[in-house]
């Protein structure tokens, strides 16, 4: 068992603490040329795809899943802040969470050190998907509040975290690693 970071939005943290997100979609990098044939899981749990028949493919043709297998874990990289309070002890603010303090400057989510971390995931599927084949079932895994329409709601939050990146926006309708989990902790 490996552990991978992921970062996640204010929005997304509240709905994992919540219990209502348990999945997240990624982007493949690079995208696959060909469409992927068949996902391979190999004996370790790796999860990874082949763009031609297994038999007629190197290893070096085989894309990874760069968060992870099943039963690993991802900590989550959330928007925070430490504040000295004494030499020894620094408080650690959370912006999904801690809204009542007077933080002016918040650090990235991406700078947020393993230690800092207080959500544990656990990998419990792993499989890619083109983008716009979402299921209402998933749309609702992805912890999209139920505001109206909630494909409208998701179409709408996907472009905005990736719709600015080349070849990312729902209407592209990119490859994906659907990565299903748990929580563990809080």
């Amino acid at each position: 068992m490996k552990e991978h970071p992921i970062v996640f939005s204010a929005p997304m943290v509240q709905a994992i603490l919540a219990g209502r997100k348990t999945q997240t979609r990624r982007v493949i990098k690079p995208q696959p040329i060909a469409t992927p044939t068949r996902l391979i899981t190999f004996e370790d749990g790796q999860t990874a795809f082949s763009p031609r028949p297994t038999a007629e493919c190197s290893r070096d043709d085989i894309t990874f899943c760069p968060y992870g297998k099943i039963g690993d874990r991802l900590w989550v990289r959330e928007t925070f802040q430490t504040i000295d309070e004494t030499p020894f002890f620094h408080r650690v603010y959370y912006r999904a969470t801690d809204t009542d303090n007077n933080i002016v400057k918040w650090q990235p989510s991406i700078h947020m050190p393993r230690a800092l971390s207080r959500i544990l995931l656990e990998i419990t599927d792993v499989h890619i998907q083109r983008l716009q084949d979402i299921s209402e079932d998933d749309i609702k895994a992805e912890g999209v509040p139920a505001r109206g329409n909630r494909r409208d709601d998701f179409i709408e939050l996907w472009d905005n975290i990736n719709g600015k990146k080349v070849g990312c926006s729902w209407d592209d309708n990119p490859w994906i690693w659907v990565i299903t989990f748990r929580k563990i902790q809080p």
